[in-house]
């Protein structure tokens, strides 16, 4: 059990550092709130929507497919994106932690479907070496 904590901690790790997905995400979010206060709001927001959907896809209670995910991933980065270049006072601008935690919902699957392949892999290797 510890094995497979510790490969999902890793991996964990390596996507917050190479995510680009989520950097480019949290970058979008900061041209749209901006260094304040609402910041750390917004982005745990959508740490805790993250983490949500990540643990109910591990343990197999909901799961989508790969595909609409990821397009709704893309779509997400580049709404906020859009969102953040201009000051009208939009959805977004009013209720940046709710906009993050809905999107931060679909970043956590695509999360979970990346990490169930990478950690069955390499579960698989050690298995048959």
């Amino acid at each position: 059990m510890s094995e497979i904590a510790s490969a999902y901690t890793v991996l964990g790790i390596e996507h917050i550092l190479t995510g680009f997905d989520h950097l480019l995400f949290v970058i979008a979010l900061l041209f749209l709130v901006g260094f304040n206060r609402r910041l750390l709001l917004t982005i745990t927001a959508f740490t805790l929507a993250h983490s949500c959907t990540l643990a109910l896809s591990a343990l197999g209670w909901f799961t989508l497919r790969s595909p609409p995910v990821e397009a709704t991933i893309a779509l997400s980065i580049v709404l906020v994106a859009a969102e953040g270049l201009h000051k009208q006072p939009t959805f977004s601008r009013r209720w940046p932690a709710l906009v993050a935690f809905l999107f931060g919902l679909v970043h956590g699957l695509g999360f979970a479907a990346l990490s169930r392949k990478s950690v069955c892999r390499k579960t698989i290797c050690r298995l048959r070496c």
